[in-house]
């Protein structure tokens, strides 16, 4: 199955920048979230089995109970994020990339992104100059 990637620019309104706003802080809070739960996890028990990236995403459903504003942002942003973490320790583990171990991440960091995925066609393309997103619009 071959992947096709798009970059695009976008000129969102203010209520569409506000929106992106939340996810961008809400991704980056899922990855904290669960890179300290490996974290934790592997300092209590050094025998604990690594939680992979369904292992993660089965964690969001208790974590957007006890967090309820993670609701308000896509849900496949979400579970991108997991996929990005698990790749991340997937490079950490393979012992010929010498890859150093994921690190957390910052808000004051200027480059802010989230990757989305299309499921049951919630991204489509309109026209030459409007696509729709997921939670945006």
């Amino acid at each position: 199955m071959a992947s096709i990637a798009f970059k695009v620019r976008l000129y969102p309104n203010q209520k569409q920048i506000s929106q992106m706003s939340k996810t961008f802080g809400s991704t980056r809070f899922v990855w904290n979230q669960m890179l300290a739960m490996q974290n934790a996890r592997y300092k209590n028990n050094h025998q604990a089995k690594y939680q992979n990236n369904y292992a993660m995403n089965l964690m969001l459903k208790p974590l957007k109970a006890e967090y309820p504003w993670l609701k308000d942002v896509d849900s496949t942003a979400l579970q991108a994020t997991n996929d990005h973490l698990h790749d991340a320790f997937q490079r950490f583990f393979d012992p010929e990339l010498e890859n150093g171990h994921p690190r957390f991440k910052s808000k004051k960091d200027n480059a802010q992104s989230y990757t989305t995925k299309a499921v049951n066609q919630n991204i489509k393309v309109i026209d030459n100059h409007h696509l729709k997103l997921p939670k945006l619009g």
